[in-house]
């Protein structure tokens, strides 16, 4: 039986030694490093934001081009990676678990309210940070790996607020807004303030996000005589104003960020021309040497002029690239940690500063439409 007891061991020995040779050698075995970063991106590139995602992949190109002009991120290579939302939160979301799966991007942009607040959710569970550039308040609250570098509403309409009510005399207001979450929360919350001042709101309308003729809401506006009209949109306020004056009406504007990109200024034909709207501190208007050149090298680039969406992305990449460079993407964890350290970073979007919670403080202007054109209603020194 000695014989065979002996073959016994044998063959259990040739079968053992080599999986606890894999388990002490394999495991410990270093995974070779690669050599690139992937930025993943969630954004509108079709659907009736798809200007946004256009200006955002701009901007985030141009950011990606200098980093690696000047060796990358700790000698890698940095790779854009953009999957289309669609305009879309369900697409969106079904693009970010499809990037996340397939690139294992060290982090991924996305923008539009509600593509973000489905990705979110997400995000957390899987352990992926994003800039989730939304002008919605509070998406980053109780969140542990979303940020902002974008202005939103909860900054824009104080301001809006305290500018009609201290400069403009309380005139009788009637708000225009989107009907999705964004401009029923800015509705809201313009309603709420302004009338604690003591103003009034004489109307309140929204439309569907893919409305092309507001001539029945403009009509229905036009009959309670409003003084300003409060425009919560995206580049459609520009169609706004444009029906408004084919019926007859020329009001004062007040609107957000989206009030000056360039397809809003197209789309008004000049009808924007004396509105006003709030905008990034000293953001692309800044003589600043670092936007002066951001501006000339988007216009030789793309052949038109950048606006703030490109900028602010622009800066995420950057603000990313800094964070990424000092922590040397050793985990998620410490890649957050910097992040949450990045203060008063001055970029082309004006001067970013992260919050415990990851949102943004990031002062906020008044700009004026002039001759097509986007301008601080009084220049600062923000930014110089």
């Amino acid at each position: 039986m000695k014989p065979f007891r002996c073959w016994i061991i044998g063959r259990i020995l040739l079968i053992v030694l080599p999986l606890l040779a894999m388990a002490l050698f394999g495991c410990s075995k270093k995974q070779p490093e690669t050599k690139e970063i992937k930025i993943g991106a969630i954004l509108p590139m079709t659907g009736d934001a798809a200007k946004y995602g256009k200006w955002i992949t701009n901007g985030m190109e141009i950011a990606i081009g200098e980093l690696n002009a000047q060796g990358g991120i700790g000698g890698k290579r940095v790779i854009l990676r953009v999957q289309d939302s669609k305009t879309n939160p369900a697409e969106g979301l079904s693009a970010f678990r499809q990037l996340v799966q397939t690139e294992k991007p060290a982090i991924v942009m996305t923008t539009l309210t509600g593509v973000c607040r489905a990705i979110i959710p997400v995000a957390e569970e899987k352990h992926v940070i994003v800039f989730a550039n939304s002008t919605f308040p509070g998406i980053t609250e109780n969140r542990r790996f979303i940020f902002r570098n974008m202005t939103n509403l909860s900054s824009d309409i104080p301001m809006a607020v305290e500018y009609v009510s201290n400069k403009l005399g309380k005139p009788d207001v009637a708000v225009i807004w989107r009907n999705d979450d964004f401009g029923l929360w800015g509705s809201k919350k313009f309603n709420e303030l302004y009338t604690v001042t003591g103003g009034k709101i004489v109307a309140s309308e929204s439309y569907d996000p893919d409305t092309q003729d507001f001539r029945t809401i403009i009509t229905k506006v036009a009959a309670n005589q409003p003084k300003l009209v409060y425009l919560l949109g995206y580049s459609e306020v520009g169609t706004i104003a444009w029906q408004a004056v084919e019926l007859g009406h020329k009001w004062q504007y007040l609107g957000i960020t989206t009030m000056g990109d360039p397809e809003a200024l197209k789309l008004a034909g000049g009808a924007l021309d004396g509105a006003m709207h709030t905008e990034p501190a000293s953001a692309l208007a800044s003589s600043a040497p670092r936007v002066v050149a951001y501006r000339e090298k988007y216009r030789q680039k793309y052949g038109e002029d950048p606006e703030v969406w490109s900028a602010t992305f622009y800066d995420a990449v950057k603000i990313f690239a800094l964070a990424a460079q000092r922590c040397n993407l050793v985990s998620v964890e410490a890649l957050r940690d910097e992040l949450l350290k990045v203060k008063d970073y001055m970029g082309v979007s004006g001067r970013t500063s992260f919050l415990p919670n990851g949102d943004v403080l990031k002062p906020v202007e008044l700009h004026q439409i002039k001759g097509g054109q986007s301008v601080p209603l009084a220049q600062g020194s923000e930014g110089k």
